[in-house]
Protein backbone atom coordinates (compact mmCIF):
# COMPACT_ATOMS: atom_id res chain seq x y z
CA UNK A 1 0.00 0.00 0.00
CA UNK A 2 2.73 1.85 1.12
CA UNK A 3 4.45 2.40 -2.70
CA UNK A 4 1.53 3.81 -4.07
CA UNK A 5 2.47 6.79 -2.11
CA UNK A 6 5.72 6.94 -3.05
CA UNK A 7 7.23 9.96 -4.82
CA UNK A 8 10.31 10.53 -7.30
CA UNK A 9 11.03 14.06 -7.98
CA UNK A 10 13.37 16.03 -11.08
CA UNK A 11 12.95 19.04 -9.43
CA UNK A 12 15.98 20.98 -8.06
CA UNK A 13 16.61 24.16 -5.62
CA UNK A 14 17.61 26.10 -9.07
CA UNK A 15 14.48 25.34 -10.33
CA UNK A 16 12.49 27.21 -7.53
CA UNK A 17 12.18 30.93 -8.08
CA UNK A 18 11.78 33.52 -5.48
CA UNK A 19 11.76 31.42 -2.98
CA UNK A 20 15.35 31.42 -1.70
CA UNK A 21 14.91 31.93 2.02
CA UNK A 22 12.22 29.69 2.55
CA UNK A 23 13.86 26.76 0.88
CA UNK A 24 16.86 27.85 3.23
CA UNK A 25 14.56 27.61 5.93
CA UNK A 26 13.06 24.05 4.83
CA UNK A 27 16.67 22.91 4.55
CA UNK A 28 17.26 23.70 7.87
CA UNK A 29 14.27 21.70 9.47
CA UNK A 30 14.84 18.47 7.14
CA UNK A 31 17.86 17.90 5.58
CA UNK A 32 19.38 18.73 9.13
CA UNK A 33 17.27 16.79 11.14
CA UNK A 34 17.73 13.38 8.74
CA UNK A 35 21.09 14.00 7.27
CA UNK A 36 23.13 15.67 10.75
CA UNK A 37 21.37 14.34 13.48
CA UNK A 38 25.04 14.19 15.72
CA UNK A 39 24.04 18.05 15.57
CA UNK A 40 20.60 17.70 17.44
CA UNK A 41 22.04 15.52 20.01
CA UNK A 42 25.30 17.60 20.78
CA UNK A 43 23.03 20.17 21.78
CA UNK A 44 20.47 18.71 23.53
CA UNK A 45 17.54 19.73 21.36
CA UNK A 46 14.68 17.32 20.06
CA UNK A 47 14.62 18.27 15.95
CA UNK A 48 11.38 19.67 14.63
CA UNK A 49 9.08 16.60 13.09
CA UNK A 50 6.30 18.62 11.59
CA UNK A 51 6.04 21.49 9.09
CA UNK A 52 3.28 23.96 8.37
CA UNK A 53 3.45 25.19 5.01
CA UNK A 54 0.88 28.09 4.22
CA UNK A 55 0.05 30.56 1.54
CA UNK A 56 -2.04 32.03 -1.37
CA UNK A 57 -2.78 29.41 -3.88
CA UNK A 58 -0.12 29.40 -6.88
CA UNK A 59 2.18 30.42 -4.52
CA UNK A 60 4.52 27.66 -4.81
CA UNK A 61 3.86 25.27 -1.22
CA UNK A 62 3.99 22.21 -3.15
CA UNK A 63 6.55 23.15 -5.64
CA UNK A 64 8.84 23.79 -2.81
CA UNK A 65 8.34 20.03 -1.14
CA UNK A 66 8.87 18.58 -4.62
CA UNK A 67 12.33 20.59 -4.53
CA UNK A 68 13.23 18.67 -1.38
CA UNK A 69 12.10 15.51 -2.58
CA UNK A 70 14.71 16.01 -5.66
CA UNK A 71 17.15 17.51 -4.29
CA UNK A 72 17.60 14.85 -1.70
CA UNK A 73 16.26 11.64 -3.85
CA UNK A 74 17.92 9.26 -1.09
CA UNK A 75 15.43 10.24 1.36
CA UNK A 76 12.26 8.09 0.80
CA UNK A 77 9.24 11.12 -0.16
CA UNK A 78 5.76 10.04 0.66
CA UNK A 79 3.12 11.94 -0.73
CA UNK A 80 -0.34 12.02 0.18
CA UNK A 81 -3.27 14.31 0.20
CA UNK A 82 -6.36 15.23 2.43
CA UNK A 83 -9.50 13.46 0.15
CA UNK A 84 -7.02 10.35 -0.55
CA UNK A 85 -7.66 9.96 3.60
CA UNK A 86 -11.41 10.01 4.06
CA UNK A 87 -13.55 7.14 3.76
CA UNK A 88 -17.37 6.75 4.28
CA UNK A 89 -16.93 3.52 6.17
CA UNK A 90 -16.82 4.13 10.42
CA UNK A 91 -13.00 3.94 11.39
CA UNK A 92 -11.47 3.32 7.92
CA UNK A 93 -10.18 6.42 8.04
CA UNK A 94 -8.68 6.19 11.22
CA UNK A 95 -6.60 2.90 9.82
CA UNK A 96 -5.85 4.19 6.78
CA UNK A 97 -3.80 7.06 8.50
CA UNK A 98 -2.06 4.96 11.19
CA UNK A 99 -1.16 2.58 8.57
CA UNK A 100 0.48 4.84 6.54
CA UNK A 101 2.39 6.28 9.35
CA UNK A 102 3.16 2.84 10.83
CA UNK A 103 4.66 1.75 7.13
CA UNK A 104 6.57 5.17 6.74
CA UNK A 105 8.60 4.43 9.95
CA UNK A 106 9.51 1.07 8.89
CA UNK A 107 11.27 3.06 5.61
CA UNK A 108 13.35 5.40 8.12
CA UNK A 109 14.93 7.93 7.46
CA UNK A 110 11.86 9.71 5.47
CA UNK A 111 9.84 12.41 4.80
CA UNK A 112 5.86 13.10 4.78
CA UNK A 113 4.22 15.13 2.62
CA UNK A 114 0.08 15.88 3.21
CA UNK A 115 -1.01 18.17 0.63
CA UNK A 116 -4.68 20.25 1.38
CA UNK A 117 -4.18 19.46 5.07
CA UNK A 118 -6.77 21.65 6.12
CA UNK A 119 -9.16 19.14 4.09
CA UNK A 120 -8.87 16.53 6.79
CA UNK A 121 -7.76 18.72 9.84
CA UNK A 122 -10.27 21.01 10.51
CA UNK A 123 -11.11 22.63 13.68
CA UNK A 124 -12.95 20.37 15.76
CA UNK A 125 -15.61 22.83 17.15
CA UNK A 126 -16.54 23.33 13.83
CA UNK A 127 -16.46 19.91 12.42
CA UNK A 128 -20.35 18.71 11.40
CA UNK A 129 -19.60 15.05 11.24
CA UNK A 130 -18.24 12.72 13.93
CA UNK A 131 -15.24 11.20 11.22
CA UNK A 132 -13.81 14.56 10.89
CA UNK A 133 -13.38 14.80 14.75
CA UNK A 134 -11.66 11.44 14.55
CA UNK A 135 -9.31 12.43 11.45
CA UNK A 136 -7.98 15.33 13.63
CA UNK A 137 -7.24 12.91 16.69
CA UNK A 138 -5.58 10.21 14.79
CA UNK A 139 -3.24 12.41 13.07
CA UNK A 140 -2.03 13.99 16.27
CA UNK A 141 -2.24 10.64 17.86
CA UNK A 142 -0.08 9.55 15.13
CA UNK A 143 2.39 13.11 15.22
CA UNK A 144 3.35 12.27 18.99
CA UNK A 145 4.14 8.93 18.15
CA UNK A 146 6.67 10.00 15.82
CA UNK A 147 8.00 12.93 18.44
CA UNK A 148 8.24 9.94 20.78
CA UNK A 149 10.27 7.80 19.33
CA UNK A 150 14.11 8.40 17.53
CA UNK A 151 12.88 7.88 13.62
CA UNK A 152 14.17 10.48 11.12
CA UNK A 153 11.05 11.40 9.92
CA UNK A 154 10.24 15.06 8.95
CA UNK A 155 6.38 15.67 7.93
CA UNK A 156 5.07 18.68 6.08
CA UNK A 157 1.80 20.23 5.94
CA UNK A 158 0.45 22.31 3.14
CA UNK A 159 -2.20 24.33 3.38
CA UNK A 160 -3.40 27.61 1.52
CA UNK A 161 -6.20 28.13 5.10
CA UNK A 162 -3.86 27.97 8.19
CA UNK A 163 -6.78 29.32 10.22
CA UNK A 164 -8.70 27.00 9.48
CA UNK A 165 -6.65 23.88 10.97
CA UNK A 166 -7.07 22.71 14.50
CA UNK A 167 -5.39 24.33 17.46
CA UNK A 168 -4.01 20.94 18.75
CA UNK A 169 -1.98 19.87 15.61
CA UNK A 170 -0.46 23.87 15.78
CA UNK A 171 1.59 23.20 18.57
CA UNK A 172 5.16 21.62 19.68
CA UNK A 173 5.63 17.78 18.72
CA UNK A 174 3.00 17.88 16.06
CA UNK A 175 3.26 20.73 13.38
CA UNK A 176 5.62 23.07 15.86
CA UNK A 177 7.36 24.97 12.83
CA UNK A 178 5.46 27.06 10.19
CA UNK A 179 6.65 28.75 7.32
CA UNK A 180 4.21 31.39 5.34
CA UNK A 181 4.92 31.85 1.59
CA UNK A 182 3.61 35.31 0.33
CA UNK A 183 3.19 37.07 -2.99
CA UNK A 184 6.01 37.74 -4.58
CA UNK A 185 7.38 41.02 -5.16
CA UNK A 186 8.87 42.45 -8.63
CA UNK A 187 12.80 40.73 -7.91
CA UNK A 188 10.99 37.65 -7.02
CA UNK A 189 8.89 37.56 -10.23
CA UNK A 190 11.46 38.28 -12.15
CA UNK A 191 13.39 35.51 -10.95
CA UNK A 192 10.66 33.12 -11.71
CA UNK A 193 10.06 34.37 -14.99
CA UNK A 194 13.59 33.80 -15.95
CA UNK A 195 13.25 30.05 -14.62
CA UNK A 196 10.45 29.65 -16.45
CA UNK A 197 11.43 31.04 -19.54
CA UNK A 198 15.41 29.51 -19.76
CA UNK A 199 14.73 26.54 -22.13
CA UNK A 200 13.10 29.07 -24.33
CA UNK A 201 14.16 31.31 -27.22
CA UNK A 202 14.00 34.64 -26.60
CA UNK A 203 16.32 37.51 -27.23
CA UNK A 204 19.59 38.14 -25.18
CA UNK A 205 17.92 41.79 -23.89
CA UNK A 206 14.59 39.88 -23.54
CA UNK A 207 12.70 43.24 -21.15
CA UNK A 208 11.78 40.72 -18.41
CA UNK A 209 12.00 43.58 -15.53
CA UNK A 210 9.34 45.43 -18.18
CA UNK A 211 6.79 42.28 -18.14
CA UNK A 212 7.15 41.89 -14.43
CA UNK A 213 5.83 45.50 -14.19
CA UNK A 214 2.87 44.51 -16.05
CA UNK A 215 2.20 41.46 -13.16
CA UNK A 216 1.45 43.02 -9.98
CA UNK A 217 0.32 40.91 -7.26
CA UNK A 218 0.75 37.34 -9.31
CA UNK A 219 2.15 34.59 -7.48
CA UNK A 220 4.35 32.03 -9.83
CA UNK A 221 1.19 30.38 -10.89
CA UNK A 222 -0.23 33.17 -12.27
CA UNK A 223 3.07 33.91 -14.41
Amino acid sequence: MLEKFKVTSHLKYEDVGGLSDTLKQLREMIEWPIKHTTIFEWLGVSPPKGILISGPPGCGKTLVAMAVAGQNSEIPFYRISGPEIVTGISGQSEEKIRNFFNGVQEKAPAIIFIDELDSVAGKRENASKDLEVRIVAQLASCMDQLSQNDKQIVVIGCTSRPEAIDTALRRAGRFEREITIGVPNEEARVEIMKILTKKMRLRKDFPFEEMIKMTPGYVGADI
